[in-house]
């Protein structure tokens, strides 16, 4: 894509900044200014798209993103095939709190509401929970609570997502549902839903197995990644808070017969009081593999990925003082798998490119972690009115120096954390330039915590090289830089006198680019290690 197949509404603002409509100004017929300003204002409006689909990503993962539009009162939010009518100003957060309901039914949920909490399903209870809590909410706001989730919000809210998740990519069987409303079965179906949510927002499609089926031992769904094509068949499992158990879990699992290498997810579900309590959590459950691993009667055991999760805000339903949930990767009887901890660069980067997939998967789930609390990726501070706007590449801002106020259009800017500042260059109405700062409020420091590349409404990819990061952080900095201003012919030139001198004709522009990013993170790998104190 390129900015000049924008298209700019005629009856829309122009973007030069006049004030006028476009049709008025830079999109009169037969006006024949085509004004640097005019392509420069466009080229804005393109990173603008692309930093609300950044952020859309960051908070919705690689999966379907939020489909609705807005229409007099109401919103409409496409689900599959399906269209859900909401008032026009509830959140998407809003909208969660009567999904589950949706989905289960108004009629099994009244029913289960007139229950007392002794014998009320999961679910219900954790509804009555979290709105007794947001009832005692002195500065609960409309729309939008600027609040920390407490143990039962959490789960009912991600309980929610995940199945809007899977509703939208998949129709939810009616099997399936049946578990959920299973008091004794729901745990382990809202893993299953857990699991396909996770892997959805990775970048994957599902297939189900068809649970009618009861003549043969089956996997839960093969998930396939977009990206590669590659399949895995995909088991979710629960421990229920057993240490014990999860070699168990893990040895049934094994014994399934498949059609693709294996992913299993198992749920620890166990309560860690903080981060040192799951690092312990963390160590307890490789011994349970490796001792399982040792055993002679598993030499027949064939290779896994296992993703072990943990949700301890299950455990402290009125606290908001509760770990984030975890993650332990560990790959069973897959040796080559540890190379992208350990090893050299070049080992680390073939091993990353033969697991690419769960090598996202593993960074989604990290990424992704968050519930969305808006409709279309607008960073949320902003988005619900807890804080204005005032600084957007090509909008007017005023800021501050030694000389007074300084007003113009706003052509960079970067934010200092520790000072709570941002400091600015502006375009002056004069066409000259002005330096100046002003400090930031709580609220925006939020706000660019949650979105630090996006924050001045175009995506910057800034050029600082990540010497803090590790090895493949380095590598991948030098590749993108490659890839933007090089050619094959000067690769070529570049790696000249290299160990694969002879062969270099032969190879992809994208595999000279890795060559010469693996000796430029190496060499300062090693400067680093060289200047590193004694």
């Amino acid at each position: 894509m390129q900015p000049q197949y924008i298209h700019i509404p005629r009856n829309s603002k122009c973007p030069c900044q006049s004030g006028l409509r476009f049709k008025e100004c830079h999109g009169r017929l037969g006006d024949s200014r085509t004004s640097e300003d005019l392509a420069n204002a466009k080229a804005i409006l393109f990173n603008r798209k692309i930093a609300i689909e950044h952020q859309r990503q960051k908070q919705q993962g690689l999966g379907p993103a939020i489909s609705s539009h807005t229409s007099n009162e109401t919103r409409v939010l496409k689900i599959g095939s399906k269209e859900i009518t909401l008032p026009k100003d509830q959140t998407f957060l809003e909208f969660l709190d009567t999904y589950t309901e949706h989905i289960l039914s108004s009629e099994w949920w009244i029913t289960e509401c007139e229950k007392p909490d002794e014998d009320a399903h999961t679910v219900v209870k954790w509804h009555r929970q979290q709105a007794l809590q947001k009832s005692r909410l002195a500065n609960i706001k409309k729309g939008f609570q600027l609040i920390r989730f407490t143990g039962a919000m959490e789960a009912s809210a991600r309980f929610a997502y995940d199945l809007y998740c899977l509703s939208v990519s998949n129709e939810v069987q009616q099997l399936l549902i049946a578990r959920l409303k299973n008091a004794e079965q729901f745990p382990g179906a809202m893993q299953e839903i857990s699991v396909a949510a996770i892997l959805l927002r990775a970048g994957f499609r599902l297939d189900f197995e068809d649970e009618t089926d009861g003549s043969t031992k089956h996997h839960e769904f093969t998930a396939t990644h977009i990206g590669s094509g590659i399949q895995y068949s995909v088991e979710a499992k629960r421990s229920e808070g057993s240490i014990n158990r999860i070699g168990r879990l893990l040895s049934s699992a094994l014994r399934k017969p498949t059609r693709h290498p294996r992913l299993i997810f198992i749920n620890l579900n166990k309560e860690c009081k903080d981060n040192a309590d799951f690092m312990h959590l963390a160590s307890q459950t490789e011994s349970q593999f490796k001792r399982l691993d040792s055993q002679p009667a598993s030499a027949s055991l064939p290779p896994a990925y296992v993703i072990c999760t943990n949700n301890p805000w299950e455990s402290r339903l009125d606290s908001i003082e509760y770990p984030t949930g975890g993650l332990i990767v560990y790959p069973f009887r897959m040796p080559d798998f540890l190379e992208l901890k350990r090893g050299t660069l070049r080992q680390l980067i073939n091993a990353r490119a033969r697991h690419a997939p769960i090598e996202g998967l593993m960074r989604s789930i990290m990424e992704h972690s968050v519930i969305p609390s808006t409709w279309d990726g607008q960073i949320p501070i902003f988005a619900h009115g807890l804080a204005p706007r005032r600084f957007v590449i090509g909008e007017p801002c005023t800021v501050t120096n030694a000389d007074g106020e300084v007003s113009g259009i706003l052509l960079n800017a970067i934010v200092s954390e520790n000072e709570k500042q941002v400091a600015c260059v502006v375009q002056k109405s004069d066409g000259t330039h002005g330096i100046g700062s002003t400090h930031l409020s709580e609220e925006e420091i939020i706000a660019w915590k949650q979105h630090p590349k996006t924050f001045f409404g175009v995506l910057n990819n800034n050029n600082t090289i990540p010497i803090d990061g590790d090895p493949l952080e380095l590598y991948d900095f030098f590749y993108i830089q490659i890839l933007k201003s090089s050619s094959r012919d000067r690769l070529i030139q570049d790696l000249a006198g290299s160990e694969e001198g002879s062969s270099l004709e032969s190879m992809t522009f994208q595999e000279l680019a890795s060559k010469l990013a693996e000796r430029q993170a190496n060499h300062l790998l090693a400067s680093l290690q060289y200047d590193a104190p004694l």
